[in-house]
């Protein structure tokens, strides 16, 4: 089967004909731009989605290859009478495939990928380099252009996850309690208009602000993004396994810690309850991030600490890398695993012992890949920055319920992790235990609410900017949802 990093579709007129005659004219002009469409013999191939679940089908799929490919693409879409509709599917995944709409042209740029670091190695001391991306580019293909040169930037835990969607949309990881979250690294970026226009974020500070935390398809589609990156850090990591039997004691120890002495900003965890080769088990995904040799003493002081919550069934915590623990975390099979994903996702002020209770009480199913994951926000990712429209700079967690069953799945075994996910995420919204605010990237788009999250004035200026660069909302699965009023 041809992998869509390596295999340009072509398709016949006879096919565009029957299926999308309005992009006859476009592919005449443009012959060297591959189209493909549903009824083309690849399309369930290059199509395919991380999420088993998303089945929607779209007009067409683009699939340009540089920025010059792109404009001609957007202009024709846009010129038509009416306008055709455009999603953008970049280098990652969407667990809930709003990169695709019937009757909408996807725009595929997953093979506009590059790294470019500037300025060169010859030329700093790393004080103030960037790294540039295209928007098909992963967090571990960065990492890896990063790390030849001595370098690396904050990035999501799985290395399939795209560097411009995850960055424009929040950006937690391992990293942020450090350097802060994706938006906070953003330093520039390019789109191209709906009228096909190149514009910089250097000439309009309102454009990057707005980048910075609601980009995703509001004002145009993001070619380039530039990131702040840092001199390799002493980075401590690895897993940190606990019995599930212990788990409200280990999760009630560790808010007992941060009640105490809060956490500190060079550590960060993804904390998830899931069945592991050792059973139902509780788990630490540990990071400890220092830019000084003096502080990894204090890392492992800390990881102690986590220890003597419970009984340790795993400890895998050693010195490494960046990018060889996102190479690690990359290649674990469970963890990109492609099945049928059900996801809710809340934002909760602290672990209380009611949520702690229900977890216990309600596990993932055991089927090895359902889980539980929470992400703990603190240090850098808290400080606020009004060069940016990111507004959750409270502390908090990212509470996230990921059903999972294997693409084989009949649907009597999806319904079971289904099942769970929706009535654990029931339970707790309609106890008050979650936030106003939510991660976008792991939210459903039903609880994506602009003005909740964002407020009012903020959601009117994101709505201002807008009208000026995108007055026909011409990406309607945009996020966030930013209707006229």
């Amino acid at each position: 089967m041809p992998d869509i990093h390596t295999f340009v579709p072509r398709i016949s007129s006879s096919l565009l004909q029957a299926d999308a005659p309005s992009l006859l004219t476009f592919n005449s002009a443009h012959p060297n731009i591959s189209i493909i469409t549903p009824s083309s013999p690849d399309y369930s191939t290059v199509h395919q989605e991380y999420n088993c679940c998303n089945t929607t089908v779209p007009l067409a799929i683009i699939f340009p290859i540089n920025v010059a490919q792109l404009v001609a693409a957007i202009k024709y879409c846009t010129s038509q009478s009416p306008p055709i509709a455009i999603t953008v599917r970049g280098g990652g995944h969407d667990a809930y495939g709003r990169n695709a709409l019937a009757g909408a042209v996807q725009l595929d740029l997953r093979l506009m990928k590059w790294t470019k670091i500037s300025p060169p190695e010859s030329e700093s001391r790393y004080g103030n380099a960037t790294v540039t991306v295209g928007p098909g580019t992963t967090a571990i293909e960065m990492q890896r252009a990063l790390d030849a040169v001595g370098l690396a930037a904050p990035t999501g835990w799985l290395g399939t996850v795209g560097v411009i969607g995850w960055a424009c949309g929040g950006g937690y990881g391992l990293e942020a309690g450090m350097w802060g979250l994706g938006v906070d690294n953003i330093v520039g970026a390019k789109l191209v208009t709906p009228e096909g226009v190149l514009v910089d974020t250097d000439g309009d500070a309102d454009l990057l602000w707005a980048v910075r935390g609601a980009g995703l398809g509001n004002f145009g589609v993001i070619c380039e993004l530039r990131l702040k990156a840092y001199p390799n850090p002493r980075y401590l990591a690895g897993f940190l396994i606990f019995p599930l039997v212990e788990g409200e004691r280990v999760f009630g120890g560790f808010q007992r810690m941060n009640d105490e002495e809060g956490i500190p900003r060079n550590f960060s965890a993804e904390l998830t309850v899931n069945t592991t080769q050792l059973g139902p088990s509780v788990n630490f995904l540990f990071a400890w991030i220092t830019e000084k040799d003096e502080e990894v003493a204090a890392g492992w002081a800390y990881l102690g600490k986590l220890k003597a919550l419970g009984t340790v069934l795993l400890d895998t915590v050693a010195e490494t890398s960046i990018l060889k623990f996102h190479e690690f975390i990359h290649t674990e099979p469970d963890f990109n695993a492609r099945g049928y994903t059900t996801m809710h996702s809340l934002a909760l002020p602290r672990l209380s012992p009611d949520l702690i209770r229900m977890v216990m009480d309600r596990p993932p199913p055991a089927n090895g890949t359902s889980a539980i994951l929470f992400h703990h926000a603190h240090g850098r990712a808290l400080q606020i920055d009004p060069t940016t429209a990111w507004a959750h700079r409270d502390e908090h967690y990212i509470w996230t319920l990921c059903g999972f069953a294997k693409p084989d799945a009949t649907p009597q075994e999806q319904e079971v992790p289904e099942g769970w996910s929706d009535n654990m995420f029931r339970t707790a919204f309609e106890a008050h235990l979650g936030l106003e605010k939510a991660y976008w990237s792991l939210s459903r788009p039903e609880h994506c609410d602009a003005v909740r999250y964002f407020g009012l004035e903020t959601v009117n200026r994101l709505r201002e900017l807008k009208k000026k660069y995108n007055p026909g909302n011409v990406f309607p699965a945009a996020l966030p949802v930013l209707e006229y009023m």
